[in-house]
């Protein structure tokens, strides 16, 4: 039996993704570390991340406080190591919804055609030709500063 005809397991595709491009291996690397330190943050962090003058202000990075201080006296560690949780949350919901509205209109798009096609297509341009700050001030204006506009 040649190679090709070998039974794959998911550990050997795995390894051969990884062995063939070592910047998978950096990227799989970086993510499981990110997400180790926003499950772990009660257990990693050092300082409470809210709680404001437990060191000096704007103190430069020591074994006290591995990133420094704030203007405010927080641990900049703490308070970076507790936001990645809501960094991986937004980022989760908001790829998800994306995914599936995108999943859902191209769907109804192809399916329908026509005008409906060409509306969507125009509804599409429209959007992509806007300025994705302006769009993103305009959203925050509506919905108000909250996880919820981060996420539209």
């Amino acid at each position: 039996m040649n190679r090709y005809h070998q039974k794959t397991t998911i550990w050997k595709f795995a390894w051969l993704l990884v062995t063939g491009k070592p910047l998978a291996l950096v990227s799989i690397l970086s993510f499981t570390g990110l997400m180790v330190c926003a499950l772990g943050a009660d257990i990693i962090s050092t300082h409470n991340p809210l709680e404001h003058g437990e060191g000096g202000r704007l103190e430069s990075p020591s074994m006290r406080h591995y990133f420094g201080t704030d203007g405010f006296g927080r641990d900049v560690f703490s308070r970076v190591i507790h936001g990645a949780r809501s960094t991986l949350l937004i980022g989760a919901i908001a790829t998800t919804t994306a995914t599936l509205l995108g999943i859902f209109v191209g769907t109804i798009s192809v399916y329908l055609g026509g005008y409906i096609d060409l509306f969507i297509q125009q509804f599409v341009d429209i959007l992509l030709g806007f300025p994705f700050i302006v769009l993103a001030i305009i959203i925050v204006a509506a919905v108000g500063p909250s996880h919820t506009s981060i996420i539209i």
